[in-house]
């Protein structure tokens, strides 16, 4: 009976999410965003930076006072989740810690968004 629920559960997941499998063979990250959200327009400007953490603080074990952070230039005429994304598998874009699931994109201001990870 419990292999029946957890493969509805399973069903249920790639029903929501079906647009994000189609990245499921990119190795750089995991997009784990449902198919209402990944639709989403993130800024309807031609550009837009994502912010991230150069060291994580659990995998790096460093305090909250040492985060840096990066950017990434995104260029697209719809920058959609979707669009986003696969502008960072065009830039051959790679996670380097064990937090490689793509969730969400925090918004910070109008063109500035900081790439949400979870494990």
């Amino acid at each position: 009976m419990d292999a029946k629920i957890e493969n509805d559960e399973l069903d249920e997941y790639d029903e929501e999410h079906s647009i994000a499998n189609e990245f499921k063979d990119y190795i750089g990250f995991s997009v784990c965003i449902n198919d209402e959200d990944i639709n989403s327009l993130l800024t309807d400007k031609p550009y837009l930076l994502l912010r991230e953490q150069t060291k994580c603080l659990v995998c790096d074990n460093i305090s909250a006072c040492d985060i840096k952070y990066k950017y990434i230039l995104i260029q697209h005429d719809n920058l959609t989740v979707y669009n986003v994304i696969k502008e960072l598998i065009k830039k051959r874009y790679k996670k380097k810690c064990n937090h490689r699931f793509l969730e969400t994109f925090y918004k910070i201001n109008q063109n500035e968004f900081e790439i949400g990870w979870g494990s």
